[in-house]
């Protein structure tokens, strides 16, 4: 997979091996959820990770708080991934959508999810530091 031509300045075509190094970041991201491996997680966040979500209420547009990658990291090492797989459908479509230098942005959808993500490349790879998030039926998260 290869992400588009850039037309604004600034932006380069990625290499293959960037989007490649990328996609499994988001890869860890997802099947470390999945698998309540919490190694795989904490190899996709980044430490200041920001994740969100569109949540119910009367405001509309109103998000959820920000749950933190120490968050993320405990709640995939509890298992609580493990509730997310459909009928045993893991699948996790993956989009990189553009590579700039050291940062990049992607889509990935699942079954029940459907995310934006910003990532930065560190010096022990790419790392996933905004996610926003809600599910593939469009109902807002319940807090």
């Amino acid at each position: 997979m290869t992400a588009t031509t850039p037309t604004i300045p600034g932006r380069t075509t990625p290499s293959d091996e960037a989007v490649m190094a990328i996609r499994a970041t988001v890869l860890d991201y997802y099947e470390g959820w999945y698998d309540a491996d919490a190694v795989r997680m904490a190899r996709a966040v980044h430490p200041e990770l920001v994740k969100r979500a569109r949540i119910a209420t009367d405001s509309p547009g109103e998000v959820s708080r920000v749950v933190s990658a120490q968050q993320m990291i405990a709640w995939t090492g509890a298992g609580q991934g493990r509730e997310d797989v459909i009928g045993g459908d893991r699948t996790v479509d993956v989009e990189v959508l553009d590579v700039s230098g050291e940062i990049a942005s992607a889509i990935a959808a699942t079954p029940l999810y459907f995310e934006y993500l910003l990532l930065v490349a560190t010096p022990a790879g790419w790392r996933i530091v905004v996610a926003l998030w809600r599910y593939q039926d469009g109902q807002p998260h319940q807090p």
